[in-house]
């Protein structure tokens, strides 16, 4: 059985964007801490030829290995709205297939950062019956997109 469905949507292709722009910013803040720990270990803490050496290391590491698990990231994440059902899969190593009744559904959130509203983009949380948090998000999608599927989840909502 293959795992993304026939019919099945992909996120909008800004999303990998966004997520690139989130891996840098990761890549930056793991590069300063190679730089003290190369700094340090060179038994001279002004001692800068190393500890630059050591964060230019740990930044290109972390951005490649955060640049390929996003890239694996985005094409495993896919949603598919049926008749009576949203379902979403995701995962890299462990695969994730969330099927949402639409009876269940009690309210549907979208959120947009300053980053994702650059983009035109929107997540959309849903919220079912008994659940405090998001039985399930799809983030990334375009916000034209968004808004419809929200207004179709709530379309029959009481």
């Amino acid at each position: 059985m293959d795992w993304i469905p026939e019919g099945a949507r992909p996120l909008a292709k800004p999303v990998a964007w966004a997520w690139f722009a989130s891996s840098v910013v990761l890549a930056a803040l793991v590069a300063s801490a190679g730089f003290v720990v190369g700094a340090v270990a060179a038994g001279r803490p002004d001692h800068t030829m190393v500890g630059s050496l050591s964060a230019a290391a740990c930044f290109v590491v972390v951005l490649a290995l955060l640049t390929l698990y996003n890239r694996a990231r985005f094409r495993r994440w896919w949603y598919q709205v049926r008749d009576q059902e949203v379902v979403v899969g995701r995962g890299v190593w462990f695969r994730n297939r969330t099927c949402t009744p639409r009876l269940r559904i009690q309210h549907v959130d979208l959120q947009a950062g300053p980053l994702l509203r650059r983009l035109g983009l929107q997540s959309v949380s849903i919220y079912t019956a008994g659940s405090v948090t998001a039985a399930v998000t799809i983030p990334g999608l375009a916000a034209p997109d968004a808004e419809a599927l929200r207004a179709w989840l709530l379309e029959d909502a009481v």
